[in-house]
């Protein structure tokens, strides 16, 4: 169905309503903010890159959607939004640009949004000096997830580019996300019943969530994080390896995970969150806007005797979900009887996005960075793998009412080492250290070092010892009976 818009309001999709409602129950958190910043490095044309902006706002529909309150839910509409400027913010004067820059990003996104006031995206062009730039890119999940802001930062270089060089900017071939609706109309129809048999049988009789904290999953406002980098060889070689088995980054990213959690916890069987695009067909891969969803991944460590075992299993659930990853969260959580209050049945999120990130403003290199990707309720494992030959960044990020930066560090440095001493799958999962070496010599030596020095003195002797010290105390003797 191709729609004409206009003022018209329409009903929010799955996706959207399950972020409202949450946003709702909430409305002074700015946990639905996600956001990172392009560095552009060369001589880019503020002016020429406001208007390739101003041709991108304008081009997609999801940046223009307003959100409005009626008696009985929320609605959405298409805003003008002519009139929009990009801010260019000035901060090469500063004794730290980056520093500054990094204040004037985090300000921001820790600002709490209302939906039904605010619009649901922001980008700033922060100047850091001649040829350094930082593109801020805020959107509220209302409106888009990473999947579509990576369309939207690939078609922005694109236009930009094509200005710069003089030539005509290519016809966009992206769809309205109001054409969303459709799909989803049509998912309601067709595969919505058997998907939901799926997730039932696929969870029924299924464990608590296991957590590091050993805490419940619950709400939160904001995160810590610890970031790293992999070094180029060490995703080589899990590639390699992944190949092997015959899986992929992720999967081999999701196993590892799954590992980690097992052995920090020893429970038998964990859930882990994986957030999946949701985009099933060329059309909905080609909308910038919300569709994105998390389903659980449900690991038994009972048959799993090597990693390779694991990997395998980890394969075969992945295949199962992939089929079945439009059946939304909410609708989930509401067929297991859970509450919006209630945590989540997984005590992990692995997020693995390997996005064709590779952008170019006309020769201007650009790296993109990670400022966040929504709530954190417990845990959550961020993998970049940008395919632009930057060495794929790991974030850690945690629930601050139950992690200290200390514990989260730690964690990332037990993952990142475990990473390490995967180029042999076939080893039994045991075989695996996932003690750092300065805890394993805790453990090892300094908690079994109680040795201590014993004076060479007979029992009697420590006896008339005792009898010395404390005179007035009744002593028993046991001996033996004549």
């Amino acid at each position: 169905m191709n729609r004409v818009y206009s003022a018209q309001e329409y009903q929010l999709s799955d996706a959207q309503s399950g972020i409202w409602i949450a946003q709702a129950l909430d409305p002074a958190s700015p946990a639905f903010n996600i956001a990172e910043y392009v560095e552009i490095r060369g001589p880019l044309r503020p002016d020429l890159f406001a208007f390739a902006l101003r041709h991108v706002v304008n081009e997609i529909d999801a940046l223009r959607l307003r959100i409005s309150l009626s008696p009985e839910d929320a609605r959405q509409s298409l805003a003008d939004v002519s009139d929009w400027e990009l801010p260019l913010v000035e901060l090469s004067s500063h004794a730290d640009p980056s520093a500054a820059a990094d204040a004037w990003m985090r300000e921001d996104l820790a600002r709490p949004l209302q939906p039904n006031r605010d619009p649901l995206f922001l980008y700033a062009l922060l100047r850091l000096g001649p040829e350094r730039f930082f593109w801020y890119v805020r959107y509220h999940h209302l409106c888009m997830d990473g999947f579509g802001g990576a369309l939207i930062a690939k078609r922005a270089a694109q236009i930009y580019s094509a200005l710069a060089q003089n030539d005509v900017v290519p016809p966009s071939t992206f769809h309205s996300s109001l054409d969303l609706l459709d799909e989803e109309e049509k998912y309601r129809r067709t595969g919505f019943s058997r998907d939901r048999a799926y997730w039932l049988a696929a969870l029924s009789a299924r464990p608590d969530a296991v957590t590091f904290s050993g805490k419940a999953p619950a709400k939160s406002r904001t995160f810590i994080r610890h970031s790293s980098y992999s070094p180029a060889g060490l995703t080589a070689s899990l590639v390699s390896m992944g190949k092997t088995c015959g899986a992929s980054l992720p999967q081999v990213i999701d196993a590892v995970a799954a590992l980690y959690l097992h052995r920090l916890s020893g429970a038998d069987e964990v859930i882990l969150g994986v957030p999946l695009a949701a985009r099933v067909g060329r059309k909905m891969r080609s909308i910038p806007g919300m569709v994105s969803n998390i389903v659980p991944l449900r690991i038994t460590f009972a048959h799993s005797g090597t990693f390779a075992d694991l990997v395998t299993q980890v394969i075969k659930r992945k295949a199962e979900m992939m089929r079945h990853q439009r059946y939304r969260a909410q609708d989930l959580r509401r067929d297991l009887g859970l509450q919006p209050s209630d945590p989540d049945i997984y005590g992990m999120l692995v997020n693995v996005m390997s996005f064709d990130y590779d952008l170019n403003f006309a020769g201007c290199k650009a790296t993109t960075h990670n400022l966040s990707n929504g709530p954190v309720d417990e845990f959550a494992i961020a993998v970049y793998d940008r395919q632009d030959s930057s060495d794929p960044r790991i974030d850690f990020d945690a629930n601050p009412a139950h992690y200290t930066r200390e514990e989260v560090a730690a964690h990332q440095q037990r993952f990142i080492a475990l990473l390490h001493q995967l180029v042999s799958p076939e080893l039994p999962l045991h075989a695996y250290t996932i003690m750092l070496p300065g805890e394993l010599n805790t453990v090892v030596s300094s908690f079994n070092a109680t040795a201590r020095a014993v004076p060479e003195v007979t029992l009697p002797q420590l006896v008339e010892a005792q009898v010395a010290r404390t005179p007035d105390l009744t002593s028993i003797v046991f001996g033996e009976r004549s």
